[in-house]
């Protein structure tokens, strides 16, 4: 009986990188209470208020000065308006995992990489020349993508006939993405690998950053 591939996971944000996060962060050591008293009587007797009065007053100003220095490691504007609440977030975040994600995939099959590569560059490729072509055309598009992919040869012919094969291939790509959407329609979507084996120009840009991950792991 052939075995069930594993299931693998990952953190989001990973784990190193929140470790690297709150290694950044400075801690600070307890403040000695006769230092405290001594500042606290020196307080007392310049301002003219009880001991008891002094030891909060000069206590609330390490911790404000303690905090400055903390949320200024951390890269937050003590003007701005929502500079408490960032603050505490970004604490919250980096010491509790508030807002953490755990991503789930089953990798793909060996011989279904082969697919998933090919059918994920005719994507990014289609978008990449959607994109580009928003804003200069088609044609300009095909040339300077042609320009870029130029391997040593200054020949206009050479040129033209890179232009056109990345037309035919763009055209090609885009017939195969097409047919491949239409299949998706006719069949629930049971998880992101397998909107991405039969539909992928339907995922969102979040859920295609999730399947970059499995792709990354798996190939």
């Amino acid at each position: 009986m052939p075995k069930r591939p594993r299931t693998r996971q990952i953190l989001l944000p990973d784990e190193n990188i929140m470790a690297a996060k709150r290694r950044m962060l400075p801690t600070f050591p307890p403040q000695d209470t006769r230092q405290l008293l001594a500042e606290a009587r020196l307080l007392a007797d310049h301002e003219r208020i009880s001991l008891d009065e002094a030891v909060m007053k000069a206590q609330r100003a390490l911790k404000t000065k303690q905090v400055e220095e903390l949320t200024r490691v951390m890269g937050f504007e003590p003007e701005s308006p929502t500079f408490w609440r960032d603050s505490f977030m970004h604490l919250a975040e980096l010491h509790h995992n508030v807002g953490q994600l755990v991503h789930q995939w089953t990798p793909i099959k060996k011989t279904e990489t082969s697919y998933f590569v090919k059918l994920w560059q005719q994507v990014t490729f289609v978008e990449r020349v959607e994109i580009l072509s928003a804003s200069i055309g088609k044609r300009e598009t095909f040339r300077r993508l042609a320009k870029s992919i130029r391997s040593g040869s200054r020949n206009s012919k050479d040129d033209r006939a890179r232009e056109a094969k990345l037309a035919r291939a763009y055209y090609r790509a885009k017939q195969k993405i097409a047919l491949v959407r239409k299949f998706a329609a006719s069949i629930p979507p049971t998880s992101i690998e397998t909107q991405a084996k039969f539909g992928l120009l339907s995922l969102s840009a979040f859920e295609k950053a999730l399947l970059d991950i499995g792709l990354s792991g798996d190939i």
